[in-house]
């Protein structure tokens, strides 16, 4: 029964299971276990400055591994995503027998517009679904990309009043052969 290092903070991951998390973030408590052991799994209760916020669920979290537990979601924040694709760029990949083989990347962009009506700056993390075979280009600062679960949490700001938007650049490399009098 000790303090551990975390912080409140809001996870935008919508869930089918969850009315109006496709539109709204949750509340989550996100913590690192800094103990030699395991915690166990199990409920846990969320306070800030004495007071209760509510209660969560935890997995089991070995040392040195970080949680984010959701116990509420925050209506005060709205998020809308809007995704776009296209081609870009062309380097030169081979020259083979008299055919050009270059290279492109199919860029996917995807950008939350995260709209805050509340009276104080909102720290967001986004859980984006990654797309298979891309990389992460370019990421913002702090973005934890979990290969293993195929996604990573991006994170934003949106200021007291106003709007922030989260950018996710995936990029998937492509070949193809052009004929040289192209």
């Amino acid at each position: 029964s000790r303090k551990v290092p975390g912080e409140s903070v809001f996870l935008f991951a919508p869930d089918g299971g969850v009315p109006g998390s496709l539109a709204h973030p949750f509340r989550v408590a996100r913590f690192t276990n800094d103990t030699r052991g395991l915690l166990e799994r199990g409920p846990i209760a969320v306070f800030d400055n004495g007071a209760f916020l509510g209660q969560g669920m935890v997995d089991p979290l070995p040392p040195g591994a970080t949680a984010t537990v959701p116990f509420a979601l925050e209506r005060s924040l709205a998020v809308q995503s809007e995704r776009s694709s296209n081609e870009e760029g062309s380097r030169l990949a081979k020259i083979e027998a008299g055919r050009i083989e270059i290279q492109r990347d199919w860029v996917t962009h995807t950008k939350y517009t995260i709209k805050n009506g509340s009276d104080r700056d909102a720290r967001v993390l986004v859980k984006h679904p990654r797309q298979p075979g891309t990389r992460l280009f370019q990421p913002p600062k702090g973005t934890e990309d979990n290969v293993g679960t195929g996604s990573a949490l991006v994170p934003g700001l949106a200021p007291k009043g106003g709007a922030g938007v989260v950018d996710v650049d995936e990029r998937r490399e492509s070949r193809c052969g052009v004929d040289p009098l192209d």
